[in-house]
């Protein structure tokens, strides 16, 4: 067995995180969409033959995580205190919370239906995985200081990680506020990261809001 090593960058002096139960406003959500832009375009102009394929999820392994999930849906209905609103709501979507089948659509076949090119994401954007810059007092800002957690990360939609990053880092009120113009302001971006170049940008509207509604089901 050879002997190895973790490199690790102490960020604590540049940013904070935010938790589950905290609200971003729109600047932050911005800015988020903003570094997924810049990511995307590196990896479009990247030589795809580094890349592509090389990344996929494994169905497998995403099956034996759906079937942990399932198994906790009764313990958290057992929990909830307000039980006779809860549980309506959770077994209105307790099928698509269990149907392996379908995201394994939503991860393979919807950018194939869409004919969407597909790029790098992160995996696993909320704000547990997210750092905010802080000022000298400490206080977090809009701008990000760093993405962490990089452990899955996997070919797919542009707008993975944008979904995941809406229903998982945002409340309601923001989220449908941030929905009317995140798409567009991505595609703003991204044509920003060309150079003006709109001509280089592989997606349309269309393309991308549909595959938005797609991943944020996930």
């Amino acid at each position: 067995m050879q002997n190895g090593c973790i490199h690790m960058e102490d960020l604590t002096n540049r940013g904070k995180n935010l938790s589950f139960f905290d609200d971003i406003n729109l600047n932050q959500v911005k800015n988020v969409i903003k570094h997924l832009a810049h990511m995307h375009k590196n990896i479009l102009v990247t030589d795809s033959i580094t890349w592509k394929g090389k990344y996929i999820l494994d169905p497998d392994s995403m099956d034996g995580f759906f079937d942990m999930l399932a198994s906790t849906i009764d313990t958290f209905i057992e929990k909830c205190k307000h039980q006779d609103v809860v549980k309506p709501l959770i077994e209105k979507i307790r099928k698509v919370i269990t149907n392996s089948d379908f995201h394994r659509f939503i991860f393979d076949e919807t950018t194939k239906n869409l004919a969407l090119q597909t790029v790098i994401v992160h995996g696993d954007i909320h704000l547990g995985n997210i750092m905010w810059s802080i000022d000298e007092k400490g206080n977090i800002q809009d701008d990000i200081a760093a993405f962490v957690d990089w452990q899955i990360i996997h070919e797919s939609s542009p707008m993975s990680d944008l979904g995941r990053f809406l229903a998982m880092g945002t409340s309601g009120k923001i989220r449908r506020q941030a929905e009317v113009f995140a798409v567009d302001y991505y595609l703003e971006c991204l044509t920003e990261e060309f150079d003006g170049d709109a001509s280089k940008i592989p997606y349309t509207a269309e393309q991308l809001k549909m595959s938005y509604n797609y991943v944020f089901s996930f």
